[in-house]
């Protein structure tokens, strides 16, 4: 059987397909290696950043949303009825409270906590769950 040019070039546009589809079946599977050795690696624990001056919170910023309860154990003047938290050793304490929503930039979180100099001591996020709702962030 003799082959002529016209099916000679479709053999080769065949072929070339057929490598096309092996090279992008490779490409693919690299890409999932990738992928796979991305979420495979240990997470980078959220960062808070709480700005305090005279012993009181001035503003937070955060990385990501979150909820930032603050106790301020320091009571003397108020009037209010007080709640009652418990603390790691058992006793009771009477506190001020409120939510502090952070403002949320992760550049600028990541930029404070490089600036220090000071390295995470937390190497894995716990699976906490997280408040379906999201306080729209403020600027302190």
């Amino acid at each position: 059987m003799d082959i002529d040019d016209k099916d000679r070039a479709l053999i080769q546009w065949g072929l070339g397909l057929l490598k096309l589809q092996i090279d992008n079946e490779s490409s693919q599977l690299d890409r999932i290696d990738a992928l796979r050795t991305y979420f495979d690696r240990p997470p980078t624990p959220p960062l808070l950043v709480v700005k305090v001056s005279g012993g009181l919170v001035h503003g937070t910023v955060a990385d990501a949303p979150m909820d930032v309860l603050v106790l301020d154990y320091d009571t003397d003047g108020t009037d209010k009825d007080l709640q009652r938290y418990p603390e790691m050793d058992g006793s009771v304490c009477h506190a001020n409270e409120y939510i502090e929503a952070p403002l949320v930039d992760s550049m600028y979180a990541r930029q404070l906590l490089r600036i220090s100099g000071l390295e995470s001591t937390t190497t894995a996020c716990a699976d906490v769950p997280m408040s379906s709702e999201v306080p729209s962030p403020r600027r302190s």
